[in-house]
């Protein structure tokens, strides 16, 4: 027998290893190609992460600097005395420190200048931002612009100028962009990556093409798609299209000024390694799937011949040939089946020759149980005949008829027929001494009936009239004990009123003595008082000498500012120590002021207890003596109690003799009611039995008369 090409071992064995491996290949490379992906993408972004990091701590440090420096000098003695002598020298020294400033300048309230760097007259700025902000009391205002002196993007901060917590001017610097430009243009990473600056607004500060930083104003990118996100508060990663759709992966973020740092590079060009690693991966598939398939096609062909041979030889078995074997020398899988398919063959020899004899054993064997069953069948008719003519018989016995009796026959009908007859003897005999004893019960029931219901109604009159008696007497008992009850809480409350008359004179005395001892007291905190007030006015005059060194102190970290904005970036954290010096100075003058405060309340407060002190002094005696007089009241109400307490001693006694006569005859009165209900309870059960009996008897007579007994 010839098998299909398609249909062969050889062709689906191949093809089954190709189906499952091209699959897998296909999933390796989706989870090779989407990994490599991921990891040059993550790289990627990490590295414009790291960059727009590193432009940003750069920028936010040049920033603060900058800050600081402003507000060190609108500190200074010499820009608040808002004096041009005083001014001048201040603001030169800010020029020569921090070279990239090219203005630092003040100005009234009406925004024209006061003091300026640069020697030219006066200008009026009431228009600028910078101004506005500052005027409105803005810790740090900014301004971007091109400036008119450097015609570059530049920068202008602007801070109030106060005396006392009172705005009169504004202190303001302008800086030239070059050193965060030259940071942004020093941002390249292979050819296509780029770092720009934007301002709050999005318009350009820095960018390495020169284009978008001349002009007479600030180039506007806030429609930029990486400017727009950024500025709408999306910092991190961002991907889009620019015009010529060329996509392109950018990362920004935000400096605290409200400045946005943006870092670019085309994905193109970070993805190019992708596309060539896909395409060597898929070369490598492709090479792998030829190999494999021709190593399949030789263990194919090395399975399909012992196969085939198996094959014929299962053929000629088929076709009754049994003494046909196969021969497979191998030691695989493919050996173990022939040797089995061998011993398979000489067992079904061996079944096929023993098979006819137990044919003719199975033959005989049938006849015998046919030839069983018959005999079975004719003994089972018989006894079907003599239980239909049992039941016949005894019909008349289930009707009620207890003379009849069964015929008796062999077998075991016969057995069954003869006990039969001697239960139904039995119960003859039964049913007719029970018809005597239900006509004996029911006449003498209707005898005593009427005897036990006289009895019954007799003891319920009984009972009631002992119950009214009862409960007169419970009556009379409680009023009795509520008498008694009485009498006792009286005398418990007299005992009580003693007592606390006897407590109350004792507490009396001990608040007298009290009140003496509170008198000499009140005169000793009267003269701590007194001391107090003079301790506090010492204290009064150290508070000055706290607010001298306070005063002398701010002027040592004003000085010291300057200093440090002098030492340039060497000072910086110099700068950070006297201002937190400075801090501390004003927080001690405001210390000292709030303790100035505090001993003026308690000098206050310290002779208003002085007063109150003498007051309540001569409150004390006045009480000790009204406790004299109440101690008198007391010892008086203590003797009429005693005279109270004899008069209800006597009523106690007379009271609980009674109580004690009504509660013995209530308890007596109590056992005969109990009696006579337990009498009157009994007679009317007995008389409810006599009359179930006869009820029963009258049914049980009328069951037996249904039989038939002679």
């Amino acid at each position: 027998m010839k098998v299909a090409f398609f249909r062969s071992l050889r062709v689906q064995i191949p093809l089954l290893i190709l189906i499952g491996m091209i699959p897998s290949i296909l999933v390796s490379l989706s989870l090779a190609s989407f990994n490599a992906t991921k990891i040059i993408r993550e790289d990627a972004q990490e590295k414009l992460a790291l960059e727009t990091q590193g432009l940003e701590h750069s920028l936010s440090k040049w920033n603060e600097m900058n800050v600081r420096a402003l507000k060190n000098l609108s500190k200074q003695p010499a820009i608040v005395s808002m004096e041009v002598e005083k001014q001048k020298p201040v603001l030169m020294k800010m020029l020569e420190t921090y070279e990239y400033l090219y203005t630092a300048s003040t100005t009234g309230l009406d925004g024209i200048n006061v003091t300026r760097s640069d020697n030219q007259a006066p200008k009026k700025y009431a228009d600028r931002p910078w101004f506005l902000g500052a005027k409105a009391g803005n810790d740090i205002t900014y301004q971007t612009l091109i400036g008119r002196t450097s015609n570059k993007p530049s920068l202008c901060l602007s801070v109030p100028i106060r005396q006392q917590k009172v705005i009169k001017g504004v202190n303001y610097i302008c800086a030239t962009l070059d050193i965060v430009s030259e940071q942004i243009k020093a941002v390249k990473f292979g050819t296509t990556g780029y770092a720009l600056l934007v301002n709050e607004n999005g318009q350009v500060l820095a960018h390495p093409d020169s284009t978008f930083t001349s002009g007479d104003t600030l180039t506007d990118l806030s429609k930029y798609p990486p400017v727009n996100n950024l500025l709408s508060g999306n910092e991190g990663e961002f991907v889009f299209s620019d015009d010529t759709n060329t996509e392109w992966m950018t990362h920004g973020t935000l400096l605290n000024n409200g400045w946005g740092v943006l870092v670019l590079q085309e994905k193109a060009e970070v993805f190019a390694s992708v596309k060539q690693f896909k395409q060597t991966a898929i070369l490598i598939a492709l090479a792998s799937v030829a190999l494999v398939s021709i190593i399949a096609w030789f263990v194919a062909e090395s399975l399909v011949k012992p196969v085939i041979s198996l094959t014929n030889v299962s053929t000629s078995l088929a076709a009754g040939n049994l003494d046909q074997t196969v021969n497979i020398e191998r030691q695989d899988e493919l050996g173990l089946l022939g040797i089995a398919f061998n011993k398979m063959a000489r067992q079904l020899q061996e079944s096929f020759a023993t098979l006819g004899d137990r044919t003719q054993e199975l033959d005989r064997a049938l006849t015998a149980q046919k030839q069983s069953e018959q005999a079975q069948k004719t003994a089972k008719e018989k006894l079907q005949q003599q239980v239909r003519e049992l039941q016949r018989q005894l019909k008349l016995a289930n009707n009620g008829d207890l003379t009849v009796r069964a015929q008796i026959s062999e077998g075991e009908i016969g057995q069954v027929a003869s006990s039969y007859n001697s239960t139904l003897e039995s119960l003859r005999q039964i049913v007719a001494q029970v018809q005597l004893a239900s006509q004996t019960v029911a006449k003498t029931t209707n005898l005593n009936e009427l005897a036990i219901s006289e009895l019954s109604a007799g003891a319920m009159l009984q009972t009631d009239e002992i119950t009214n008696i009862l409960n007169q007497m419970q009556t009379m008992s409680v009023a009795i004990q509520a008498i008694a009850d009485n009498a006792d809480r009286a005398e418990k409350i007299i005992e009580q009123t003693t007592d606390k008359a006897s407590a109350g004179d004792i507490a009396i005395e001990q608040t007298v003595q009290r009140i003496s001892t509170l008198g000499q007291t009140a005169s000793e905190t009267t003269e701590q008082a007194k001391n107090l007030a003079k301790a506090s006015r010492k204290i009064a005059k150290t508070i000055g000498l706290i607010r001298k060194i306070a005063l002398q102190t701010n002027v040592l970290a004003v000085n010291a500012s300057i200093e440090a904005a002098r030492a340039g970036e060497e000072g910086i954290g110099f700068t950070v120590v006297a201002d937190e010096v400075q801090v501390l100075a004003t927080q001690s003058a405001q210390a000292a002021t709030e303790i100035e405060q505090l001993v003026g309340e308690i000098q206050f407060e310290t002779s208003k207890v002085v007063k109150a002190m003498e007051t309540s002094t001569i409150e004390v005696t006045e009480g000790s003596r009204n406790l004299v007089a109440v101690r008198t009241a007391l010892q008086q109400v203590k003797g009429a109690r005693e005279e109270v307490d004899r008069l209800i001693k006597t009523v106690t006694t007379v009271v609980t003799e009674q109580s004690l006569t009504s509660r013995n005859l209530t308890a007596t009165m109590e056992d005969v009611s109990a009696i006579a209900h337990k009498t009157s309870t009994s007679a009317t059960k007995v008389s409810s039995s006599f009359q179930d009996l006869l009820t029963v008897a009258q049914q049980l007579e009328a069951s037996v008369g249904q039989f038939k007994v002679n």
